[in-house]
């Protein structure tokens, strides 16, 4: 199969009716899997059908310091605290243009290039879930964004990351026994950046059905995602503005959900993660 591959892209390199060919051919072996034949071609299609949005940022007054798009566009919510913990060095930073003589940029700085750069970029859940950037789905996902597209995926947890570092205390009425809630705990690891038909990145947390600052495991792949996208980028200035978060997150997910200190989290009883319809209690 692999050889069938290298001769199609050296005989006909770049066309739809290549592509077409190449699809065709793939019927002709009818013992491969039809998971096999599909995720030869990646199903990377999805990053620009999946009601993708990706957005320029604001042009900025060159008399006001510079900040990240996600910071404009999340205060224009009157309840919104960026950076309630002060975790991510928003309050000391100056802006870009004066930055000092020795040439060093903080790691709030270097965050700020990297989304005047990159922009505000989201794609949906799926067609018929209308939520952008799902996180606990992205979460699997996001692969192809950080081997192929390594600047957008940075983009995205960059922006996971300050959304987890804020709070929007307005109040929500969630569909799981009428409990009512804030929208956005401060170090709650947000389900999404909202619903394409409401205002995303300003109400983030489309998804109503649970409280989700209760999932479980919600923070332990934002800690992970955070994680590799360091680790196959190298990118120490990545790495500096995301710890103090990370940390925080892990100590409190440690401190509201380890029952028995023993290091590890234990599910409560109620649909608390991913598979939302499923009970479960103990180790997580």
């Amino acid at each position: 199969m692999v050889l069938i591959i290298v001769l199609f892209i050296l005989c006909f390199p770049g066309t739809v009716a290549a592509d077409h060919y190449f699809r065709r051919s793939l019927t002709a072996f009818s013992k491969l899997p039809d998971w096999y034949k599909s995720a030869l071609f990646n199903e990377l299609y999805f990053i620009s059908d999946g009601g993708t949005v990706w957005l320029d940022p604001l042009s900025h007054d060159s008399n006001v310091n510079e900040e990240p798009p996600i910071d404009t566009v999340r205060k224009l919510n009157p309840y919104v605290v960026v950076d309630p913990l002060n975790l991510t060095g928003r309050s000391a930073s100056k802006s870009l243009s004066s930055a000092d003589t020795s040439g060093h940029v903080s790691p709030f700085q270097a965050r700020t290039a990297h989304g005047l750069e990159m922009g505000l970029f989201a794609y949906l859940e799926g067609h018929e879930y209308r939520m952008f950037n799902t996180y606990d789905v992205h979460f699997n996902a996001s692969w192809a964004l950080i081997q192929l597209w390594p600047k957008i995926e940075l983009a995205v947890l960059y922006d996971l990351v300050d959304m987890t570092a804020s709070e929007d205390s307005t109040r929500v009425a969630f569909i799981y026994k009428g409990l009512k809630g804030l929208r956005n705990a401060r170090l709650g690891v947000p389900h999404d950046c909202g619903d394409p038909e409401g205002e995303p990145w300003v109400n983030v947390n489309a998804y109503i059905m649970y409280p989700t600052d209760n999932w479980k495991d919600l923070s332990p792949k934002f800690i992970l995602m955070a994680w590799r996208d360091w680790k196959i980028t190298g990118n120490r200035a990545f790495l500096r503005y995301v710890l103090p978060v990370v940390l925080s997150v892990l100590q409190s997910c440690l401190e509201k959900w380890d029952n028995d200190g023993d290091g590890i989290i234990e599910n409560s009883g109620f649909p608390d993660q991913t598979y939302d319809t499923w009970k479960s209690r103990g180790l997580r």
